[in-house]
């Protein structure tokens, strides 16, 4: 039976049907534009590459002796990898993720999740459940991309130093390498989230209120149109 199964490059493919091969060991399919991809059938997968397609999902809760998983540049939106223990390498940059739980992936050594949307409470529950370091290995956290102008995640200073801590070295890409990541001292605000809550709802329309009586004081927040004023 086939153990190993390559579809990639130019190859343009809009469609995979893998549900037979449930031998694959490795599964390359990266550069395409794949819409769906099924692997739930492929139990004694330990390789997954199909970053690069136009997914907007990936259910990897059966592939639980996964050990690398390349997914990035996809339109996921959410990713759960808790099924995924033996992981020693993930990359899921630019998924459109707002969070991402690695608690149980003890192994994971290597996680690259650059250009996503993870800031706030959300990049601290990331940093909490990062595994700790027990070796001397220097374990890589890609968190930051600053080439482009589409760089949703923050990770501040002390956010870096709470990585450092369990043993992760944050690493942001400065257009033509790789380096440590200082983090940032800019708190995160999101437009109309005037209460500080780290949402849009009723609260900041009482918020607003209370800033334009003159009770409070404005905020970058409160500037929902982006006028400066």
């Amino acid at each position: 039976p086939y153990t190993t199964l390559f579809r990639s490059g130019n190859n343009q493919l809009t469609s995979l049907d893998v549900s037979k091969l449930t031998a694959l060991t490795s599964l390359s399919c990266y550069n395409n534009q794949l819409t769906s991809l099924d692997v739930s059938n492929l139990t004694v997968l330990t390789s997954l590459d199909c970053y690069s397609n136009q997914l907007n999902s990936l259910d990897v809760k059966r592939n639980t002796v996964l050990t690398r998983l390349q997914c990035g540049n996809n339109q996921l939106g959410s990713l759960d990898v808790t099924k995924n223990t033996a992981l020693t390498l993930l990359h899921c940059y630019k998924c459109q993720l707002t969070s991402l739980d690695v608690s149980k992936n003890i192994a994971l050594t290597k996680l690259y999740c650059q250009m996503n949307q993870i800031r706030g409470a959300a990049m601290d529950a990331l940093i909490n459940g990062l595994p700790k370091n027990l070796t001397n290995d220097k374990q890589e956290f890609g968190v930051i991309n600053n080439r482009y102008n589409d760089e949703g995640n923050v990770c501040t200073t002390a956010q870096v130093a709470a990585a450092k801590a369990k043993g992760w070295t944050p690493y942001y890409y400065n257009g033509t390498e790789w380096t440590e990541y200082e983090g940032s001292d800019d708190t995160p605000t999101t437009k109309g989230d005037v209460s500080g809550d780290g949402q849009v709802n009723g609260t900041d329309l009482v918020a607003l209120t209370n800033i334009i009586l003159g009770k409070s004081s404005k905020t970058d927040a409160a500037d929902v149109n982006g006028d400066g004023y």
